[in-house]
């Protein structure tokens, strides 16, 4: 039987925080598909690129995002790896569309905290030293 590891509470606050965002995330993308829905108003405002592309970026982005906090609640490593590329791709988003206003410091920490508390998942990330 599998030797149940108890979760740090740096990794619950990561958990809640980013439970929280994705679903910022998910209900700003909800809006963005029922603000495609009419599109005379969109095209006359000049945002129909703009809130389609949120739309294309956040919808399943947030709902993987769901996903992986779930993993990551439950220690493991699929949540680990799951939590740790999406956070990168918010950062990214952050630096692409900087006027969304999407946290870029939290996902930063978030980020620093998932890496160096990688072992508890039983990441492992190749060393060259040791052969």
């Amino acid at each position: 039987m599998k030797k149940k590891i108890a979760r740090p509470s740096t990794i619950t606050i990561i958990c809640i925080v980013s439970w929280f965002l994705s679903l910022f995330y998910l209900l700003i993308g909800l809006l963005g598909l029922v603000a495609l829905t009419m599109p005379e108003a969109l095209i006359a405002s000049g945002l129909e690129m703009l809130v389609s592309s949120l739309v294309v970026l956040l919808l399943p982005i947030s709902i993987f995002a769901l996903i992986s906090f779930y993993g990551l609640w439950k220690m493991k490593k699929w949540g680990w790896e799951l939590s740790f590329i999406i956070s990168i791709i918010f950062i990214i988003s952050e630096l692409i569309f900087v006027n969304l206003g999407f946290p870029i410091i939290i996902e930063i920490i978030i980020v620093y905290i998932l890496w160096i508390n990688r072992r508890l998942f039983n990441v492992r990330i190749y060393d060259k030293r040791k052969k």
